[in-house]
């Protein structure tokens, strides 16, 4: 049985590719937000939450599952992380993952600030041709030394 689990809020877009590639390379469990089913996370040690990154904030139905997390419903030991896609801008990536910190911090529970990060592609020519195969793979080396 996995003891990681792959958060996604939706089955497509970048946060999605690399989520399943992570999911189809290694011996985690996937969740998908937006597929409507309840799911259970006391089993799980490690928890990476995906999201692109959205003006400085994650996606819309990560914060709503985050914040409807029970702390009664999951390990004490439980860890959570942070992967995101981006665009490039600014310093959005740091502040969407100190919105995730802020959650996490309000609920008492465990988050490593050491999040992961790649370009996510955007429409016309914004990032075009990211997440490529270079990001998966870093991705994947981010994931293995966060739960090893």
């Amino acid at each position: 049985m996995s003891k990681v689990l792959i958060v996604s809020p939706k089955n497509k877009g970048n946060t999605y590719k690399v989520a399943s590639y992570l999911k189809e390379n290694s011996d985690v469990s996937l969740y998908i937000i937006d597929s409507g089913v309840e799911f259970d996370i006391s089993k799980y040690e490690h928890i990476i939450l995906c999201s692109g990154v959205y003006g400085d904030k994650i996606h819309g139905l990560l914060f709503k599952w985050i914040k409807s997390i029970d702390k009664k419903k999951i390990k004490e030991s439980a860890k959570f992380h942070l992967y995101l896609t981006w665009f490039g801008r600014g310093k959005s990536d740091e502040h969407a993952m100190e919105q995730v910190a802020n959650i996490l911090k309000e609920k008492g529970l465990n988050f490593d600030r050491n999040y992961g990060l790649c370009f996510g592609g955007g429409m016309f020519i914004i990032r075009r041709g990211h997440p490529n195969s270079e990001d998966m793979e870093k991705a994947l080396e981010w994931m293995k030394e966060q739960v090893s």
